[in-house]
């Protein structure tokens, strides 16, 4: 059976780490929760091999497990965010689903096999859930994108409209 990897990461150094704890805290979103199925990871895994390589696959199916999920009204999300730079942090506004499949299958690189093992879903299922997670992300990054640029956007308006005005244009 095929185990879920952490492609093209050093883990010589402790970015292995840092991409381990960065995928739970996507996958799960919240960093409590990111932290415990770190710890239940490392706890039910091979206590010889704790290198980041060895407990990815465990730290992703405790993170996606079904009792995971947190309510509401328990949930940081800003200290999520805050740990998070600032092109990831949409990610966490995806439906848990989408966010499931969008991490595993595009962020960390996983097959569409791994993604159907580790998630309970169908192929067809995985391609359309990441599908629908990157229109999202596209749509909130083209909002973002306007919401940044909006002074510079409404002072670029008003200076045509200025500079019309000041050339007899009405």
């Amino acid at each position: 059976m095929a185990t879920a990897s952490m492609r093209g990461v050093d883990t010589s150094t402790g970015l292995g780490y840092c991409m381990v704890f960065r995928t739970a805290l996507l996958l799960t979103g919240d960093a409590r929760h990111a932290e415990s199925a770190i710890i239940d990871a490392i706890s039910a895994g091979d206590s010889n091999d704790l290198s980041p390589q060895s407990i990815f696959s465990d730290v992703v199916k405790a993170a996606v497990s079904p009792g995971r999920e947190m309510p509401a009204q328990e949930a940081h999300p800003a200290l999520a965010l805050s740990i998070l730079p600032p092109e990831l942090r949409p990610v966490l506004l995806l439906s848990r689903s989408r966010r499931h499949c969008f991490v595993l299958r595009v962020l960390a690189g996983l097959s569409r096999e791994e993604c159907c093992r580790l998630l309970q879903m169908d192929v067809r299922q995985i391609d359309e859930e990441c599908g629908e997670a990157a229109r999202e992300l596209a749509r909130s990054s083209a909002i973002q994108d306007i919401r940044r640029n909006r002074a510079l956007i409404g002072l670029t308006i008003e200076s045509v409209g200025r500079n019309a005005h000041e050339r007899g244009f009405r």
